[in-house]
């Protein structure tokens, strides 16, 4: 938080990381009295005179419950004034490309007091490249909203008309891409031949077709055309289904997709498994649905009841009559079925989430624990959804510390720039897909016991894992050396 100066001991930092991936650290500046700096940062250079790319952001802080918490991540436009007994945070971003050469980059950061012009501060900051990089294919599947009107209704009114509608769109659709992240929609519709660009390319693992195409039989007829373009797209036509009459409205749309689309995917995102009939909802809905969507109390194991905050999606009565939620997903897969994660304004603890008042460990944990549940997808409601004046109120929606939920950026008009602003928790789910990348490497390569074996030193089930980021890192550096070896 802003108001911590407390210091960490540390001048210096090394950065870990594969090709073709984006890494972060961060350095912070806390004066007894009001001051400005400026700050730089050389290239990440090794000893041949290779370079990395990298970029410094600042730290955008807002108020949450009488705190200013840190989120928005703007880049650095001039010097920074920070007032005195505050500190002032500030992120390195580092990309290494695929087959970038192995071994160790070093860049000095220089801290300059703006009034004087006298360097008060240099460091030596390092990454350290492995030799191996992640693929273009990203192993878990993201499903994540981003509405091309919150978006564009940033920009109006501001003088800013060099793009199109969609091509603003396609902007912030290939960032979010950039940190292996797929929207909901793609920027083209599927009778828009530019749509290949997108449907052809390895990091786009998923779209909803029913958000570019509203004609099922003429989706099939350009899909079906490519095997995988077809194991890409699925249908998502009824959200959260809490009573008999979504239940049918599912039902209605496997029905008519079965004729229309033949070897449909269907997602319904629910987090209640209501009696239905003879049987329980999962029964009734595995009749329509191939992608099973959950919140992560689905996973919940029963002894750990004692646990306050804890909630159960199956009773016990019904794990009883058909197995726990985890075994009967496990026999679904064996048919092709999926299983996704997803969380929105709740689950809260003890529960992983993307909400700004969390620790910054639980993005990345809520990914790991894909890993730990056989989950290959993870849903996230909106990207998007942001107030007025979105980088200065995270006001929630529903519940009284649900701060930034269903906002993971910022736009970048109120700073006259067309990019997307990053975030805190976009950066540390990012960074939980590519440690899901690294584990389904390391299973490859040799065995899901390996990978297991590292998933439980960071999560054992969705309530008990750690928030101490300097052992996450540890854990993470060690699972690259693993790769690597």
């Amino acid at each position: 938080y802003q108001n911590n100066v407390t210091a960490t001991d540390r001048n210096t930092y090394v950065i870990h990381m594969a090709g073709n991936s984006i890494e972060n650290c961060q350095f912070f500046l806390a004066p007894e009295a009001d001051r400005s700096f400026t700050v730089s940062l050389s290239d990440f250079t090794n000893a041949d005179g290779n370079t990395l790319k990298t970029e410094v952001l600042r730290e955008h802080y807002v108020k949450v419950n009488g705190q200013m918490i840190p989120d928005a991540l703007p880049p650095i436009d001039g010097p920074v004034a920070v007032k005195g007994g505050s500190s002032q945070g500030f992120v390195i971003k580092v990309w290494a490309d695929k087959d970038e050469p192995a071994g160790l980059y070093t860049a000095t950061l220089t801290v300059t007091d703006e009034d004087s012009g006298k360097v008060i501060k240099t460091a030596n900051v390092y990454t350290y490249v492995y030799g191996f990089s992640l693929s273009d294919e990203t192993a878990l599947r993201t499903a994540i909203n981003m509405g091309d009107w919150a978006i564009v209704s940033t920009y109006q009114n501001r003088g800013m008309n060099d793009y199109e509608y969609w091509d603003l769109y396609k902007i912030y659709y290939d960032f979010l891409l950039e940190n292996r992240i797929c929207a909901y929609r793609l920027p083209y519709r599927l009778d828009d031949g530019r749509v290949n660009e997108y449907l052809n390319t390895p990091r786009v693992n998923s779209f909803v077709i029913n958000k570019i195409s509203e004609n099922e039989s003429e989706a099939y007829s350009i899909l079906s055309q490519n095997s995988g373009w077809m194991k890409k797209g699925f249908y998502y036509y009824v959200d959260e289904p809490t009573n008999q009459g979504l239940l049918d409205n599912l039902a209605a749309a496997g029905n008519r997709l079965s004729g229309t689309f033949p070897g449909y995917k269907q997602v319904s995102p629910f987090f209640t498994n209501m009696n239905v009939g003879e049987g329980d909802q999962i029964e009734f809905m595995k009749d329509y649905v191939n992608i099973w969507c959950t919140k992560p109390f689905a996973f919940t194991p029963r002894d750990k009841a004692i646990i306050a905050g804890t909630q159960f999606m199956t009773s016990s009565a019904q794990d009883e009559k058909y197995g726990t939620f985890a075994e009967r997903m496990a026999a679904l897969a064996k048919e092709g079925h999926e299983t996704w994660l997803y969380v929105c304004w709740e689950p809260g603890q003890p529960y992983a989430n993307w909400l700004a008042m969390g620790d910054g460990t639980e993005p990345v944990i809520s990914i790991w624990q894909c890993k730990m549940t056989d989950s290959v997808g993870f849903l996230y409601w909106d990207s998007t959804y942001w107030t007025a004046d979105p980088m200065n109120d995270l006001t929630p929606l529903v519940g009284a510390t649900s701060h930034g939920d269903g906002v993971l950026m910022y736009s970048g008009a109120p700073l006259g720039i067309y990019e997307p602003i990053s975030s805190h928790r976009l950066e540390n789910v990012r960074m939980g897909i590519q440690d899901y990348q690294l584990l389904t490497m390391l299973e490859e390569l040799v065995g899901a016991e390996a990978a297991d074996e590292m998933v439980a030193m960071v999560t054992t089930d969705v309530v008990t894992y750690t928030s101490d980021d300097d052992y996450l890192k540890a854990v993470r550096v060690m699972l690259l050396e693993k790769v690597a070896e």
